[in-house]
């Protein structure tokens, strides 16, 4: 076991979107950063796939980008979306455009953005550590410091226990924040709330034409509305498209009635059937439903965000939002730039 006492280190907990970039904002002010993720680095070791979405970025997001000169570079990675494309049941398409047409709103894969912001925050200088879990985060608020306890799981396969005691900690672990459970367990809230829905979502691969193109309008977001259910994708740069169906946990149609292949083979035919050869075919598209890890949907309330002056949530771990408002990614990236004004008064 380590310990280590740094008082000059920011430690950001979370090398997501948001603690990715939040690292270049603060290493850019010339701190020491240093940025602590749970599981392997996703540029070096395949991330299992099944429950990703595509992201809608738009310019509350795309002004933080702007902010630390990333703009530029992030929308080479984004696929313009104008408008929806409703499918009905019988294979009609109706099309709602966004605006006029110098409005629209972005795809951007959730992985590539995620990579491309790490890239960026050790360019600039900060240090990152995968494999690094959380266990535990306690408070001393007479000396202002918290106590990070992490279980980092080496190349060897063996683990250790790393104590760290921090001046200076940002939450930017998910909706599942880590740091926000420390701060429950020792009553720091007025109020901390997490709701989840009563359903969930799995990843749908649509894959492009043999020739590249897409197979469906690639400017639009593609909704197949069911009820309660529904299927939606987004298109990515390689003309493929990130798919998402969501459903019920429990009861009818919903993931835990589609317990074998057969029942979900039924299921894609009866209800999504003009999507099936776009997802090649109706084996491989119910294969996804049927293996792919369920994610769940959750909104998270908080309130105050901080312990003291030297511990705050920021991103998903303060206010984690459904994605159906697509404004997760943006508001978290607007906690950003929020934050970096603050530093200016």
């Amino acid at each position: 076991m380590s310990t280590e006492t740094q008082s000059d280190i920011v430690y950001i907990i979370g090398g997501g979107l948001v603690g990715s970039l939040f690292a270049v904002y603060l290493k850019k002010r010339g701190y020491e950063v240093h940025l602590y993720e749970r599981w392997p680095d996703m540029r070096k070791v395949a991330i299992p796939g099944g429950r990703s979405i595509n992201l809608v970025l738009t310019e509350r997001g795309i002004r933080a980008l702007r902010k630390v000169g990333l703009e530029e570079k992030a929308m080479k990675l984004c696929v313009a979306v104008k408008g929806r494309m409703v499918h009905s049941i019988e294979g009609n398409l109706t099309y709602q455009p966004y605006g006029n047409e110098n409005e629209w709103n972005n795809s951007i894969s959730r992985s590539e953005l995620n990579k491309f912001l790490l890239d960026e925050a050790e360019q600039a200088g900060v240090k990152t550590f995968f494999n690094h879990v959380l266990s535990s985060a306690t408070f001393d608020e007479q000396n202002e410091t918290t106590t990070l306890v992490f279980e980092h799981k080496k190349e060897d396969g063996n683990s250790e226990t790393i104590t760290k005691t921090a001046k200076v900690v940002f939450g930017s672990d998910g909706g599942g924040s880590g740091i926000r459970r420390a701060m429950v367990n020792a009553n720091k809230f007025k109020t901390s709330t997490e709701d989840l829905l009563s359903h969930g979502y799995k990843e749908i691969f649509f894959p492009a034409k043999e020739n590249g193109e897409y197979s469906m309008q690639g400017d639009s977001l593609h909704i197949w509305p069911r009820g309660d259910h529904m299927l939606m994708t987004l298109a990515n740069p390689d003309g493929s498209f990130t798919g998402t169906v969501y459903l019920p946990t429990n009861g009818e149609n919903s993931f835990a009635e589609l317990d074998t292949l057969e029942k979900s083979i039924s299921f894609v035919e009866k209800y999504y059937s003009d999507a099936i050869p776009l997802a090649g075919g109706k084996e491989k598209m119910a294969n996804q439903l049927f293996s792919n890890p369920k994610g769940i949907l959750g909104t998270v309330r908080c309130e105050p965000w901080n312990v003291g002056k030297f511990v705050s949530l920021i991103g998903d771990a303060a206010h984690a939002i459904v994605p159906f408002f697509g404004q997760g990614c943006n508001c978290g990236f607007e906690d950003c730039l929020v934050f970096d004004r603050l530093l200016d008064q």
